[in-house]
């Protein structure tokens, strides 16, 4: 019971860690992070914008409210959702010959591939653990 705690606060500290400091990357260049986003080629350019003014917020919160115990449930569930669809764009991205940035950590990113998918599948395993130590620990 304790040791399943202590992997959740665990995992969770780790994934608030990544989505802050992802966030925080792409709010401190939004020019560039909105030239990612386009890169991609899936929102028109209204959205785009809104998009890129408001996701890296979202990834602040969301790992803000990671840390807390009492809002890590739905932080964890809002994470997942931002993951699947940032495996989504990237997989797309890939299957229609895209090349594009990721602008998954501002301008500290590459360009979408095999690393930008592992850290993905790591993200969503951290965060599916997550949610189901939460489940374990509370029955």
């Amino acid at each position: 019971m304790k040791r399943d705690r202590i992997l959740e606060g665990s995992l969770a500290l780790i994934t608030a860690a990544v989505f802050i400091v992802a966030g925080t990357l792409k709010i401190v260049s939004p020019v560039e992070f909105a030239r990612d986003i386009a890169g991609y080629r899936l929102l028109p350019i209204l959205l785009l914008t809104l998009v890129a003014a408001i996701l890296p917020a979202v990834e602040i919160v969301a790992g803000i409210a990671m840390l807390l115990p009492r809002a890590r449930g739905g932080a964890a569930l809002l994470i997942l959702c931002l993951v699947l669809a940032f495996m989504a764009a990237t997989v797309t991205a890939l299957l229609r010959g895209l090349d594009p940035m990721c602008g998954c950590f501002g301008a500290a990113s590459g360009r979408v591939g095999l690393v930008s998918i592992s850290i993905e599948v790591l993200l969503l395993g951290a965060v599916a653990a997550i949610l189901w130590l939460r489940r374990v620990v509370q029955e």
